[in-house]
């Protein structure tokens, strides 16, 4: 009940820093979502665990399979969330161009996904275990 007060508090300071017009066009927007959001925290909500240890799972599995593709197209098995693993294997073993001093960040995955087919799944691999992360174990644990 705290952070809702709290919130309304804030929310009443900004009305007053935007003058009359805008102010209250703001302040009725506002407080329509800040309301929503206060009911929310009071009530809280319902988490499926169910379907979220099956998707959790749809994920690992979708990874291995992904992490199997990728070892087959790299020749071996790296530690694929280790950046200096992956770089040494993407700038040494495979002789990709450098554009980016060595990174193995989604920028520059996606620069050179043109370069070599492992790029793509790289990039996929990437993306299901940012899924995975953001919308199922995180939540798990709890």
């Amino acid at each position: 009940m705290i952070r809702e007060i709290e919130r309304a508090e804030l929310i009443a300071v900004d009305f007053e820093t935007f003058g009359d017009e805008k102010g209250k066009l703001v302040f009725k927007l506002e407080m329509l979502v800040a309301r929503e959001f206060i009911k929310a925290d009071l009530r809280g909500i319902r988490f499926d665990t169910y379907r979220a240890k099956e998707l959790d799972k749809t994920y690992a599995e979708e990874e291995e399979k992904l992490k199997k593709d990728i070892f087959r197209l790299l020749g071996e098995e790296i530690n694929l969330n280790s950046p200096a693993q992956l770089s040494k294997k993407l700038y040494v073993d495979l002789r990709l161009p450098d554009v980016d001093n060595g990174l193995t960040g989604v920028r520059t995955l996606k620069k050179l996904s043109k370069k070599h087919e492992v790029m793509p799944k790289l990039l996929e691999y990437r993306e299901v275990g940012k899924s995975r992360q953001a919308f199922t174990t995180n939540y798990l644990i709890l």
